[in-house]
């Protein structure tokens, strides 16, 4: 899910520092009857409202709807009263997400071609494994997350119609990098291993106290968020966990916005083998420990993006700065020479 999910969180936002190769059956394919017949590659195309209505209510590569809590659901929906069966909520989640498809206009795609165009050439410049096929793209309204939210489903980008009518096509250019990117390491899993590895990030696997895992909310771009990055705490080491969660345990109407119910920490796995569970605060069910500001955390991961909820976030975020320091260095002349380097060493592993 594109950072501009959580600009929504305002001054929140800045206190927190806070979208299977052989998976390739998984895409919805391009319908040679039904595509823009202006667009002239194999690469990209706008999707017909039955293919993004599909696309928008169906993960078969990461199972998002095996996984969303109801509350998500709820908080997305509106909806104070969560207590009916976990399958009525989602027939009526997956009703809203259809009823947020709307057609793009004319100047919209020819704008998005403009950008898309860009976007291929600059990823194709660092390798053109890192651009990916069959890209379909959808547009949103801003019903269920709200304004800014831009995310990837299976072969999917979806955008939100706020942002086309903003037109801000540097900040569009950018955050279609990133969003290709998650395409790119959805269905690269062994690159993904590798560039996770490479900011310190491991997969794992965890008990999670219910208290919290009821309020979990899930992030399109990063659905599975069984990854941990171990930190060295003055000689103790620490195996935490980002997640995102709700502060609330039902829709408080009075916050009204998905933003005003969210918030994100880093949680301590504790136990040893297969037996760990994360760590919570027993009275107000969050983490126990201010990890985020740990300065070995900030060692792995660097200080390239604030944007650090996934480590395939993270990644996006480097990816989208290396691809536009190709095109001209200023863009990336504000970053320290650590930050630098770690765009060095993730073209490496992306080119080798």
């Amino acid at each position: 899910m594109c950072r501009l999910w959580f600009t929504q969180l305002g001054t929140c936002l800045i206190l927190l520092c806070f979208l299977l190769t052989s998976c390739k059956d998984s895409k919805v394919p391009f319908v040679k009857d039904e595509i823009d017949k202006e667009v002239v590659t194999s690469r990209w195309n706008f999707a017909t409202k039955k293919q993004a209505k599909e696309g928008i209510t169906t993960d078969a590569t990461e199972g998002y709807f095996d996984h969303v809590r109801k509350l998500d659901m709820c908080i997305q929906l509106k909806n104070e009263d969560c207590s009916a069966d976990r399958e009525s909520i989602l027939s009526d989640y997956q009703k809203l997400l259809k009823a947020s498809i709307v057609d793009f206009t004319i100047e919209e795609k020819a704008y998005l071609k403009d950008i898309m165009t860009e976007a291929y050439q600059l990823m194709d410049d660092i390798s053109f494994e890192l651009t990916y096929e069959d890209v379909l793209l959808a547009k949103i309204s801003n019903n269920h997350y709200g304004k800014g939210v831009y995310y990837t489903r299976d072969n999917f980008i979806f955008i939100p119609e706020d942002q086309l009518a903003a037109k801000n096509r540097s900040a569009m250019l950018e955050t279609m990098i990133h969003e290709l990117f998650h395409i790119y390491s959805r269905y690269n899993k062994p690159k993904q291993k590798l560039l996770y590895e490479l900011i310190g990030f491991s997969k794992t696997a965890f008990t999670i106290p219910s208290e919290l895992d009821k309020r979990i909310l899930l992030n399109p771009d990063g659905v599975d968020f069984h990854y941990q990055i171990t930190i060295d705490d003055n000689g103790t080491k620490r195996s935490i966990v980002p997640i995102i969660y709700s502060v609330t345990d039902n829709y408080d109407p009075k916050k009204g916005s998905f933003f005003a119910h969210l918030n994100y920490e880093l949680f301590e796995q504790s136990g040893d083998g297969e037996e760990t569970t994360l760590l919570v605060n027993k009275t107000q069910h969050m983490s126990t420990g201010m990890w985020m500001k740990h300065p070995d955390f900030e060692r792995q991961i660097g200080t390239n993006t604030n944007y650090i909820i996934h480590p395939d976030e993270i990644l996006a975020d480097n990816v989208a700065l290396l691809c536009l320091g190709k095109k001209d260095s200023k863009n990336i002349e504000h970053l320290t020479e650590d930050g630098k380097e770690l765009l060095k060493k993730i073209e490496k592993i992306i080119i080798q």
